[in-house]
């Protein structure tokens, strides 16, 4: 069940990261989704455009921890790592 648990957590990580970079680009630009990220790579802006995507997540955590979810928030903080380690190289 841990296991199970920790993997939810970790591709809901990713979820909400992706969603939060989607409402970002919506919110706050004018561009389609996909060409604002094509637009972002392009000019090595994309990692910082994960990071505010990966904000979201600090809700999550908070919200997992308060209802006694301990396995998935530790998912979704593992996939927070592992996103900035990519970040990092791209």
């Amino acid at each position: 069940m841990q296991k199970t648990s920790f993997l939810i957590g970790f591709i809901l990580g990713f979820l909400v990261t992706l969603l939060g970079t989607f409402l970002f680009v919506k919110i706050f630009t004018s561009y389609d989704y996909f060409y604002a990220v094509s637009v972002m790579k392009s000019g090595s802006n994309l990692s910082k455009l994960l990071s505010i995507g990966a904000i979201l997540n600090i809700l999550l955590v908070f919200f997992l921890f308060y209802k006694d979810k301990d396995e998935i928030a530790k998912g979704v903080v593992f996939s927070v790592i592992l996103l900035f380690i990519l970040t990092f190289f791209i």
